[in-house]
């Protein structure tokens, strides 16, 4: 594999280092670890700047398949295979080969990746590239594939560095203390986790960091996000961040966890936020509703130019679900979590609702939630799976991503009719078959 201009096609330098292609190739199917990943962005980053493309070398022929660098939607780079009229395909057993790709059931779960360094969402320029910062790393998956919206990975970034996706048996709770607003703790986890990332550089996100819904949108919160505002450095866009507790959406218009003894906030939009959906409906709520404040490239007025509504647990606790069937799974999971912290006391039980990519052997997997139990020197992993879909390709797909997930531990189906209709049964076998498999 060598670089050529695209201009001439004329080779460019010496052919490509083993570790280089090698890099190269682990980037392409989501396995590189964090010194490939950056090796092989060096690779594609160097040839877009200069206007070269990649030779191929998997034909044996003279005329090679070549592939463009390419930025994608989330800021990371990769290869664009060339394959147009008069030029050679890749062959069936090459990593850039579409036939084998959409072959390789890697492909079957979509590839996500945490924020690492600066969170900036709002086309950050120079070094403040997105999910880039000079000696900072963050323990995840490094895959490149395809990503969820940035302003997703963001929150779900601030979740998992505030511990907020997993809980522990109640008697190890030090929060447990029934006058304490579980909400109030969580907010305040989510502002400590928020010093840990910044914007731009020296821009902490705990200073740009909204949680109090009342004052947002008020002439004095303008008034003060101005001022931070013309402080901003050159080179990035000035932006901030808020975090609310919403009920429901309708078509454009966020209606906001009511407070006691105040009215319900209402925040319309201009624009689709992020949400996910089942069937083209979006998930019910309650919802945190997070984005990001910034001034309008036309009108120069502040206003939100980016915004999710990630779907939890409940008000009482910030955990992502995909579906009502994983909240009944989650609520259902504590009792089971209970259970075998008593069966068991001897061991640190946890329960965690996974938000990024867990890479093994065979490739990326995503679990519905984990339940670990440590030990000494034991370690026991419980992978929970929600069984909801009766569809052919449902059932292909889990296979897939099924067989990837018994690298992390055993693996446990709940079944999601009886967590419809009775999540106590669900629940109870769930439990059973967790104290059977410790007892082996």
């Amino acid at each position: 594999m060598r670089l050529v201009d695209k201009r001439t096609l004329k080779p460019v330098g010496d052919p490509l280092s083993a570790d280089q292609m090698t890099a190269l190739n682990s980037l392409e199917l989501g396995v590189a670890d964090t010194n490939q990943d950056a090796l092989a962005q060096r690779v594609i980053e160097h040839a877009r700047n200069r206007g070269f493309w990649l030779e191929c070398d998997c034909r044996e022929s003279s005329k090679q398949p070549l592939l463009a660098g390419v930025v994608y939607g989330s800021g990371t780079v990769g290869w664009r295979s060339l394959l147009g009229e008069g030029r050679p395909s890749h062959s069936d057993t090459c990593v850039y080969s579409r036939r084998n790709r959409d072959a390789m059931a890697y492909w079957a779960t979509p590839q996500t990746t945490p924020v690492d360094g600066f969170c900036a969402i709002l086309k950050p320029s120079g070094d403040n590239k997105p999910g880039v910062a000079p000696g900072y790393q963050r323990a995840g998956s490094v895959t490149r594939r395809k990503s969820i919206p940035r302003v997703t990975r963001v929150l779900r970034s601030l979740l998992v560095e505030a511990g907020l996706n997993s809980c522990v048996p109640y008697s190890e709770r030090y929060d447990q203390d029934e006058n304490v607003n579980p909400t109030t703790v969580s907010y305040r986890k989510l502002k400590q986790a928020s010093a840990k990332f910044e914007i731009s550089k020296g821009f902490s996100l705990k200073d740009y960091l909204h949680t109090f819904a009342p004052s947002y949108g008020t002439p004095y919160f303008f008034k003060e996000l101005r001022q931070k505002f013309n402080e901003w450095p050159k080179g990035s866009m000035a932006q901030s961040f808020f975090c609310f507790q919403a009920e429901r959406i309708e078509k454009r218009t966020v209606f906001l966890a009511k407070l006691p003894g105040k009215p319900q906030k209402v925040i319309d939009l201009d624009f689709d936020p992020v949400a996910p959906k089942i069937h083209g409906t979006i998930v019910q709520g309650p919802y945190l509703f997070f984005g990001v404040t910034g001034k309008d490239a036309q009108t120069g007025m502040i206003d939100i130019q980016r915004a999710v509504l990630e779907p939890v647990v409940s008000r009482k606790e910030f955990v992502p679900v995909d579906s009502d069937l994983e909240r009944e799974a989650w609520a259902t999971l504590k009792f089971t979590l209970e259970r075998a912290s008593s069966e068991y006391p001897d061991y640190t039980w946890s329960l965690t609702k996974p938000l990024f990519d867990i890479l093994t052997p065979e490739g990326a997997c995503l679990p519905d939630m984990v339940i670990e139990a440590t030990g000494g020197e034991r370690t026991y992993c419980f992978v929970i799976e929600c069984m909801g879909l009766d569809r052919p390709d449902y059932f292909a797909s889990k296979d897939v991503t099924h067989s990837r997930m018994r690298h992390i531990g055993d693996l446990i189906e709940m079944d999601g009719g009886e967590l419809k209709s009775d999540r106590t049964i669900a629940g109870r076998k769930v439990t059973e078959t967790l104290l059977d498999l410790m007892e082996r």
